[in-house]
């Protein structure tokens, strides 16, 4: 999977932050299960050794754990994207 990402320092804290001057590209390629995280204007896509996102995540710091944006995961043959907040550890 090849994942390319755009990110910005925010400037205003207003609506309009994505009209940042310094935006930062990166371009990651990744295999299996993994989560992506944003420090401040940088994304860092971490694997997971686990098939379970929150036996993966139980040891991570409460801080860490902020920093997820998303996590991704390979069922039957397919990649599937999961918005931080929305993980179901019970599709089979």
């Amino acid at each position: 999977m090849k994942i390319n990402t755009s990110t910005w320092t925010r400037e205003s804290r207003g609506l309009y932050d994505y009209e940042g001057t310094e935006i930062e590209k990166k371009s990651f390629k990744v295999k299996g299960n993994f989560r992506c995280q944003r420090y401040e204007s940088d994304v860092r896509i971490t694997p997971l050794e686990s098939n379970c996102f929150e036996k993966s995540e139980e040891s991570l710091p409460q801080e860490e754990k902020d920093k997820v944006v998303a996590r991704v995961m390979v069922r039957e043959g397919a990649y599937w994207i999961y918005h931080k907040n929305m993980v179901d550890e019970t599709i089979d």
